[in-house]
């Protein structure tokens, strides 16, 4: 049977990283240009906007969507950055392969002199 997927409360989560950052809602929706009651209300809705979650992330220096990819299946998981980084790594392996073999033949050449 499938596990039911759920998701954080948006509005503890977000007082909760505002206030280890010693800031509070009305500060932050200020600081969005919106009412001081603006994410008291916002947050209330389970149904979380994304650019909402973008723009809290970036005011409170934390990750807010991680919980909400983290449901996606593994294979959605990875970001655009991940997936360059394992073709640079390919790339690399490969290079450090030729590089090795190149080594060997080197020390091959010295050995029969």
């Amino acid at each position: 049977m499938e596990e039911k997927k759920t998701v954080p409360n948006l509005l503890e989560t977000v007082k909760g990283f505002a206030k280890m950052r010693k800031r509070s809602l009305k500060k932050l929706s200020t600081a969005m240009g919106m009412a001081p009651n603006y994410l008291s209300q916002k947050l209330k809705n389970p149904n979380a906007e994304i650019l909402l979650l973008l723009e809290l992330s970036e005011l409170l220096n934390v990750n807010l969507t991680e919980h909400y990819t983290a449901l996606l299946p593994p294979a959605l998981q990875t970001t655009h950055r991940e997936r360059a980084l394992l073709i640079e790594l390919e790339q690399l392996k490969k290079e450090l392969k030729r590089v090795g073999e190149e080594r060997d033949r080197y020390w091959e050449v010295v050995k029969g002199r």
